[in-house]
Order: structure tokens, then sequence, then C-alpha cells
């Protein structure tokens, strides 16, 4: 049996809160779900928000909060997930994408000021693979900031945490992200007054938008553990980036006085990403294109960003979570180091 590509990181005994849940008398969205966007809003330094049954959902949600029109631009890495392509599409947002950079597929700055000659109205800092994009950076351009740390949660850039910067915050919680609630997503404001207006707009929902009590519950649990699994995320990254620095390939790279949380372990490639995959595949071991499934696919010219697109045309992307176990973890470990 080969090492999926990503585990949920959930125990027996952690279902128990899901369990008395579900024998109670409320399961839908109730005291559960607050107690959890209270819990994290707590951490994070927001005010408060709300937790939807799809991040979708959360980012339609946003959009209206952010009262943008159609025919409005906002700026993106071309590396963010596929489900902004497909909700800017939808709501009539135009996309204006920021090449990045190569030491750890993040937003460069440079290629952001001509940019702004477009009137951009935000700028999306999707930060992924556990790595943050450059924010003090990009709150010079003076634009409102959003952040979404679904991939980055526990993360640290100069002593400050992801969704320590933007003025809304949206963490998926898909059984893939750092932790889960076995799907949702949360959408928080960093102020009262940004709370408010989400708080409207969040009105205007019906019901079933919101996150069943029997999922918030689980995603209280998977908090309470995240220092733990940040703890094992980072214990396997060293691991295996002691392995990979043996052998012809390299991984991304943290700028000084950043402390990733590893969503995954992200590869670039030298040679032919096929013959990897198979040779990976033989060992047990599965893997998958880094950046498959991204924004990038829907551009119509990617030579705009030639980085992004280097990246995502040679990232391989290796388990990396909690739940793999030494064994596995030395497996992974043998395979980056023997590598063609």
């Amino acid at each position: 049996m080969s090492i999926a590509l990503f585990k949920p990181t959930i125990k027996r005994k952690d279902m128990d809160s899901v369990l008395t849940c579900l024998v109670s008398d409320q399961i839908g969205p109730s005291a559960l779900a607050d107690d959890l966007i209270a819990t994290i809003s707590s951490e994070l330094g927001t005010h408060g928000g709300c937790a939807l049954r799809e991040f979708p959902r959360a980012l339609s949600l946003l959009l209206d909060t952010l009262e943008l029109q159609r025919g409005d631009k906002v700026i993106l890495s071309p590396l963010a997930p596929q489900a902004y392509s497909r909700v800017f599409a939808e709501k009539g947002i135009v996309p204006l994408y920021a090449d990045v950079t190569e030491e750890k597929g993040a937003m460069d700055p440079e290629k952001i000021v001509p940019l702004m000659e477009e009137e951009p109205k935000a700028i999306f800092a999707v930060h992924t693979m556990g790595f943050i994009q450059p924010m003090e950076e990009l709150g010079r351009f003076g634009l409102p900031l959003i952040e979404d740390i679904s991939q980055s949660l526990g993360a640290q850039l100069k002593e400050e945490e992801a969704g320590s910067w933007g003025q809304y915050v949206l963490l998926g919680m898909e059984s893939h992200h750092i932790i889960t609630s076995g799907g949702g997503a949360l959408l928080l404001g960093r102020s009262e007054e940004e709370t408010g207006l989400l708080d409207e707009k969040c009105s205007e929902l019906c019901v079933e938008s919101f996150l069943p009590d029997m999922n918030g519950s689980l995603g209280l649990v998977q908090w309470s553990q995240l220092e733990g699994f940040l703890e094992k995320r980072r214990q396997l990254a060293e691991l295996f980036n002691r392995s990979s620095s043996r052998g012809r390939h390299s991984s991304f790279r943290p700028e000084e006085g950043e402390e990733p949380s590893w969503y995954a372990y992200p590869l670039y490639l030298k040679d032919s990403m096929k013959e990897i995959r198979q040779y990976a595949r033989k060992k047990g071991v599965e893997t998958a294109m880094a950046f498959g499934g991204t924004c990038i696919d829907f551009m119509e010219d990617r030579s705009l960003c030639p980085v992004a697109s280097r990246l995502a045309m040679g990232t391989l992307l290796f388990p990396l979570y909690p739940m793999m176990g030494q064994k596995n973890g030395e497996l992974i470990s043998r395979v980056l180091t023997t590598l063609p």
C-alpha cells in the first residue's frame, strides 16, 4: 500500500466530541461553531466572523462584503487554488496575476508595482505550501489586504503568525488543510467595523449556508492539537530537507525569520517529472504536481508570469503530515535522497 499524499490527522478518540454532538438535539449551526470562531479569532487577533459549509461560499461572501462589483480588479498569485478563479468568474471579478519568487512561490512585490496602474481594489494574499506571502511589502500598497491561511495556519514570519495582517482572514478546513472540520471554512474580520460588515452579509444567507455543530466540534478538537501537529510537520520537514539536499533537486526556502507550517513537501525538479513520479510510485510514495488545479490553469498567457509557470510545471509534491509515522517518514526520506 502506497503512502497517501494527504491524510487528515484524526484519531478515533478525537471523534468522541463529534459523536456527542450527533446524539444531541443540536447538530445544525449553533454554539460549537460559534465557539470555534471565537477560539480561533482570539488566537489570530481578529474580532469575529462566521463559519460556512464550503470554502467557495466563504469566498463569495467575502467579495460581497468588500462590495466588489463586476469588472473590479484584484491582485492575486497565479498559484492560488482554482476556487479563486471560479468564484471570481461567477462574480465578474478580474484577477491581476502577480508573478512569484523562485525561493518559495510567494508573490513578488516588484511585479505588483505595474499592476497598480490597473487600479485594483484589493490584494488577496494566499499563503501556499505552508509559506507566508511578503505581508509587510504587500501592506505598503495601501489596498485592502485579505489573507488565506488554509495551507499555512501556524506559519510564522518575523514572530507574526499567518493571519495577523489581513483585514479579512480565510481559513479552509477541508481534509487536506492544516486542520480539518470535515469541510467548511471560517471567514474572520480584523476589527469590529469589518466584522459588522461581514455580519450584515451573513444575515442575508439561509441557515444551510453555515457550518454545522458536528463539524465545529471536530474543528475545536483539531485546533486544541495544532501545536503538536505543527511540531511533527516541522520535524519531518527537517528530515526531508536533509535528504533532498543530498540529491539533485531542491525544495522551497523560507526567508530569514520565517517558520513555515509545511503543508506538504514541494520539490523543484531538474529532470523529467514523469520519470521521477514513476520512481516514487514504484517505491510506494504517492505524489502530485504541486500546483495542479491552481489559477495558472486559467491564464490565457502564462508568459506573463514566467516564474510561476516554471514552478507549476516543475514542482512535485510529496506527502508530509503528522499521521505519517516514523517508518513512512524514513521511506520518503530515502526516496528523496535517491531520486534520479
